[in-house]
């Protein structure tokens, strides 16, 4: 592989046996040099595959990564549909390492936001995803109420023989 001086490189190494092999590198012309970093392709974990939103409400979506070097993670919903920042969303990504959490908050919450959300994380080693699927909590309250029996009362007049105190209450 053939680099200008000062250009960044990405040299891809995957190793595995046992015992877990050593990889030491060295440049033609110089002694070996150990490298300190692992580089991982992303994997990608939600920790909840179903979300119940109240209609109207927010849900928040998070969605672990595990990642080296740091990938860009965005949001789709119905699979194409990539999400943007703004009034609707709102994206978050916090990172320690190596171990990235990306969250997703849907504000105001309509029956066009259920459904499918995916969570896309990729780096130079490649490319991961996971899904949480939204629904409504309930339905909306309903706009027409019909009765179908006659809520028409029955009074009844009620005749006691004797001196007993009777009381009477009665409740529709």
């Amino acid at each position: 592989m053939i680099v200008r001086e000062g250009d960044d490189v990405a040299l891809h190494c995957a190793a595995s046996g046992i015992p877990l092999p050593t990889v030491l590198w060295r440049r033609e012309d110089s002694e070996f040099f150990k490298v300190n970093k692992q580089s991982s392709k992303p994997t990608v974990h939600l920790s909840q595959k179903m979300a119940g939103a109240y209609i109207g409400e927010t849900v928040l979506l998070k969605c672990m990564i595990e990642a080296n070097p740091s990938p860009v993670v965005f949001w789709t919903h119905v699979v194409n549909n990539k999400l943007y920042n703004g009034s609707k969303y709102e994206m978050n990504l916090k990172s320690t390492e190596y171990k990235h959490t990306a969250s997703l908050r849907v504000k105001n919450v309509t029956r066009k936001d259920i459904g499918s959300y995916y969570c896309y994380a990729e780096n130079s080693l490649g490319t991961a995803r996971d899904d949480v699927t939204v629904y409504s909590k309930y339905e909306d309250n309903p706009r027409h109420i019909q009765f179908l029996i006659d809520l028409k009362g029955n009074f009844y007049e009620p005749k006691i023989k004797g001196n007993l105190k009777v009381n009477i209450k009665s409740a529709v």
